[in-house]
C-alpha cells in the first residue's frame, strides 16, 4: 500500500497516470494467474480494454485542456482624426475582458480560443469621441489601427442660462444679472473665457454689448476671469453684465467725495430724506435720461463664451412691459434721497419705482 501511495503522489501528468493504470493492470493479471494457475484470456482482454479506455480518456482530456487554455491575442492602436494617440479608449468584446489604450494609443488583450469565431466585434469608446465597432479576425490577429472622431456637441449642451435674469440700470446705465451654466461634454479640459451678453430690440436696430463685469463699491470694472472645466464637468456661475460708462465712474467718485462713508453706515434709505445736493441730483437725472436703454417689447439676449478655441453662442428673448420700463425710470424721482444713486441702495424699490425687473428668458436657439 505504501508503494501505491508513493506512486499516487508522483502522478502529476497524463503520462504518469497512464503508467499507473498499466501498473495496476499488470498487478491484477499477475494475481489472477497465481490463484487460478492458468491464464484467463477473457479477463486479460477486459482489463486491457479498460486500461486502454482510461489512457484514451486521459490523453483526450489533456488535449482538450490544452485547447481550452489557448488564447488569441489582439492588439493595435487608437488615434484621433489627426493621427494623435488617444489614451484611455476602451476596447470591449462581449464575453471577454478587452483592454484600454495607453498614453501611446497602443492596446493589447487576449481572449480564450474556446470562444473563437470567424470574427470578433469590439465596441470602442472614449469620452468626447464617437463610439464605433471594430472587427477582429482571430485566424489572422494582425494589429488594428482604430481612428475615432470627436463627438459633435450642440451649443445648448455647453452654454445655457439657468433660471431668471435681472434687468436693471444704474443711473441709466443698462445692466443685467444672469446665472450662466457651463458644461464640458468633451474628453479634454477646457478654459472658458470672454463671456459676454449682447442685447438688441425686437427690430434689431439697436444693439448693445454688455461685457462681463464686477461691481466693487458701485464701480463697474471689467472682469478678466477664466473658468477651467474638467471633462464632463458642469458649473453654474452668477454674473453681472453692464455697459462700461466712464461718466458713471466719474460720478461715483464725485459722490464719494461729497458724502463720504457716513451715509451708508449711519442711515437707512428713506425716500423722504434729502441727502444729495441739487447739483448731484440734476447730474444723476441727466445720466438717466441720456443712458437709459431698455425699451418696451421683446428684447433679444445673446449669451456668448469661448470654450477653448470655439466660440459658443445662445439666443434668448424676454419681454419688457410699459409698466416695467416706467417703473425703472421712475426711480429717478427719488435720487435726492440717495436711493438708486448710492451703490448700496441702487436696487431698492420705492412705491411704484423699481430699478430692477426680474424676468424669465426664453430660449430661441435650436433645442439641444
Amino acid at each position: 500500500m505504501e508503494g501505491i501511495a508513493e506512486v499516487l503522489n508522483a502522478v502529476k501528468t497524463p503520462l504518469s497516470l497512464a503508467a499507473l493504470v498499466l501498473l495496476l493492470i499488470s498487478q491484477i493479471l499477475r494475481h489472477a494467474n497465481e490463484k487460478r494457475g492458468r491464464p484467463n484470456p477473457g479477463l486479460v482482454k477486459w482489463l486491457m480494454g479498460l486500461g486502454l479506455a482510461c489512457l484514451t480518456i486521459i490523453v483526450l482530456s489533456d488535449l482538450l485542456k490544452h485547447w481550452w487554455l489557448q488564447e488569441i491575442r489582439f492588439s493595435g492602436s487608437v488615434v484621433d482624426e489627426a493621427g494623435m494617440a488617444l489614451d484611455g479608449a476602451a476596447i470591449r468584446i462581449p464575453g471577454a475582458d478587452g483592454g484600454r489604450s495607453d498614453v501611446t494609443g497602443a492596446f493589447a488583450f487576449t481572449v480564450p480560443a474556446s470562444r473563437s469565431a470567424p470574427s470578433y466585434t469590439a465596441d470602442v469608446s472614449l469620452r468626447g469621441y464617437v463610439s464605433q465597432q471594430v472587427e477582429f479576425k482571430p485566424r489572422r490577429p494582425e494589429p488594428v489601427r482604430i481612428v475615432l472622431s470627436r463627438r459633435p456637441y450642440l451649443e445648448g449642451s455647453m452654454l445655457n442660462l439657468s433660471g431668471q435674469v435681472v434687468v436693471r440700470h444704474f443711473l441709466g446705465t443698462p445692466q443685467l444679472d444672469a446665472t450662466v451654466q457651463f458644461a464640458n461634454p468633451s474628453g479634454d479640459s477646457i478654459i472658458v473665457r470672454e463671456i459676454s451678453v449682447a442685447v438688441s430690440t425686437s427690430g434689431g436696430e439697436s444693439r448693445l454689448l454688455l461685457p462681463e463685469v464686477t461691481y466693487m463699491g458701485g464701480m463697474v470694472q471689467p472682469a478678466w476671469s477664466m473658468l477651467a472645466l474638467a471633462p464632463g464637468q458642469v458649473v453654474t456661475v452668477g454674473y453681472g453684465f453692464s455697459s462700461v460708462n466712464s461718466n458713471l465712474m466719474a460720478y461715483q467718485g464725485k459722490l464719494a467725495q461729497a458724502l463720504g462713508q457716513k451715509v451708508v453706515v449711519a442711515q437707512l434709505p428713506d425716500p423722504r430724506v434729502t441727502l444729495l445736493s441739487p447739483e448731484l441730483v440734476r447730474e444723476a437725472r441727466q445720466m438717466l435720461a441720456a443712458d437709459f436703454w431698455w425699451t418696451v417689447g421683446t428684447t433679444h439676449l445673446t449669451v456668448s463664451a469661448t470654450f477653448g478655441q470655439r466660440r459658443v453662442t445662445r439666443e434668448f428673448t424676454f419681454a419688457l412691459s410699459a409698466g416695467d420700463v416706467a417703473a425703472m425710470k421712475a426711480i429717478g424721482e427719488f435720487y435726492g434721497s440717495g436711493i438708486g444713486v448710492l451703490p448700496a441702495w441702487r436696487n431698492i424699490p420705492v412705491e411704484q419705482a423699481r430699478p430692477a425687473v426680474v424676468l424669465l428668458p426664453v430660449s430661441v436657439s435650436p433645442t439641444p
